[in-house]
């Protein structure tokens, strides 16, 4: 009977999934939609976009990543759950094999009858082990499904938000906004942690607790420890909340370019210090809520005992502010890391740009550095350059046009080759020449300095 049972369950499981199927079969479809206008379609967002639009996106981008990333360990998780369920179909139908195999060879009719009753279980075994192996495949087959539509929004978002990104100011409206939605929030923390500590004085003044309270601080048996926790939290949540509006208005500022380079830096220091603060709140907190986690699932298997009903309650109350403190430190590390990844990515581009400078700024230095200075005039490396590269492409082009006008001119006046040959050459040296004049004139380089140059070369030879 309970082998039945079980089966049954198998059955109403594969169901479900085939209607989960069914719902991920429809959601695919969103991959022969364009991801941008797919994404503003899913969120309602019409023009005019604002910047506020943009960080909605930007907080479903990063919660869509995590989604798949956490999809993707629960796929292998289930692949490996698909190959245990393979393994175990085989080993149920050997052990069938065996039974009927020594059904065969019994001749005993008490032995037969024990054989055959262990045969009708062995094949309800077999039945369930391949209806499981069934099961577990297309629960495979299903995580896939969600991994390609969780892949597809992830693609959606990114290009959604890359698409308003490229419209949308950070105006002061939407600082506004923003700070707005945190006054309301600190607002309803501010209310919350009233009400937490008028129960906590009332629950001082009474004599009964409904149970004792413990020495020391732990959350067994202790309310009060609990309470602590639980108003602790309350405040370094509206610590969080200031914290996160001061880095909206260093971002607003930085974005619309109303700081210099040091209150950049300083801004950068405050960021990084941020987000250190944040990543170990946490992880304290996560330890915490896990604690507090044990410790209900501890009295929740007690039956509910009425010596401890009143600590579950405030068990319950304290993991929920929690829980409500731990996705605030989410956002505000979500949006502590876009402003850090953008510092960074200016910070890189302002350094590139600061070696350029150096560098255009050293070839400046070299071009214009004096080698001598002839007359008064000051012979440069650039001009020096420029002589060459125009000598260089004199040179080129006269001997181009030497030798057109040595094999096609000259020809048709009845000259000699010999003599052809001759005039080119004449009319080469005469163009380089003048080349040379012309490109000395451009530079406003004298001519006297071929006088030193001279008295060097003939100073050469005579040695």
């Amino acid at each position: 009977l309970d082998q039945l049972d079980y089966l049954e369950l198998l059955y109403a499981q594969q169901e479900v999934l085939v209607q989960e199927e069914s719902e991920l079969q429809s959601l695919i479809q969103i991959k022969d939609q364009d991801p941008a206008t797919w994404a503003l379609q899913e969120r309602q967002i019409k023009p005019p976009y604002t910047f506020v639009m943009l960080e909605k996106l930007r907080d479903d981008y990063d919660n869509a990543q995590e989604r798949l990333e956490l999809y993707t360990v629960e796929l292998n998780s289930v692949r490996e759950m698909a190959d245990h369920a393979g393994e175990y179909d085989q080993d149920r139908n050997r052990e069938r094999r065996r039974v009927e195999e020594q059904i065969r060879d019994s001749t005993d009719p008490t032995e037969h009858v024990r054989l055959s009753r262990e045969l009708v279980t062995a094949t309800l075994a077999c039945e369930i082990s391949r209806e499981l192996k069934v099961l577990r495949e297309f629960e495979v087959h299903v995580k896939e499904l969600e991994t390609l539509v969780q892949t597809h929004r992830v693609e959606a978002f990114r290009a959604g938000e890359q698409l308003i990104a490229q419209k949308v100011p950070f105006t002061e409206n939407d600082l506004s906004a923003l700070l707005s939605d945190l006054e309301v929030e600190k607002s309803k923390t501010q209310s919350q942690r009233t009400d937490l500590q008028n129960r906590i004085s009332a629950s001082i003044m009474r004599t009964s607790t409904g149970f004792g309270e413990t020495e020391g601080n732990t959350i067994e048996n202790n309310p009060r420890e609990l309470h602590r926790q639980s108003m602790a939290n309350l405040n370094e949540s509206l610590a969080d909340l200031v914290m996160l509006g001061h880095a909206w208005q260093l971002r607003f500022r930085w974005t619309n370019g109303q700081m210099d380079s040091n209150e950049e830096g300083d801004s950068r220091d405050q960021v990084a210090r941020f987000i250190a603060h944040s990543d170990n709140s946490r992880k304290v907190l996560e330890l915490r809520l896990k604690e507090m986690r044990q410790r209900l699932l501890h009295l929740d298997s007690m039956g509910g005992l009425p010596e401890t009903q009143a600590e579950s309650l405030v068990l319950r109350e304290a993991i929920a502010i929690g829980d409500s403190r731990l996705i605030l430190l989410n956002r505000v590390g979500r949006v502590l890391n876009r402003f850090d990844n953008q510092l960074a990515e200016a910070s890189t581009t302002a350094q590139l740009s600061e070696k350029l400078s150096a560098f255009f700024a050293w070839a400046g230095d070299c071009w214009h550095y004096e080698v001598m200075a002839v007359d008064d005039r000051p012979i440069t490396v650039g001009k020096i350059a420029i002589a060459i590269l125009s000598l260089f492409g004199g040179v080129f082009i006269s001997r181009r046009l030497s030798r057109m006008v040595g094999r096609k001119m000259l020809p048709r006046f009845g000259i000699h080759e010999g003599a052809s040959m001759a005039l080119q050459t004449i009319a080469f040296y005469c163009m380089v020449m003048i080349c040379g004049f012309v490109t000395l004139d451009m530079l406003n380089i004298p001519l006297t300095v071929f006088t030193f140059l001279g008295g060097a070369a003939a100073i050469a030879v005579g040695f």
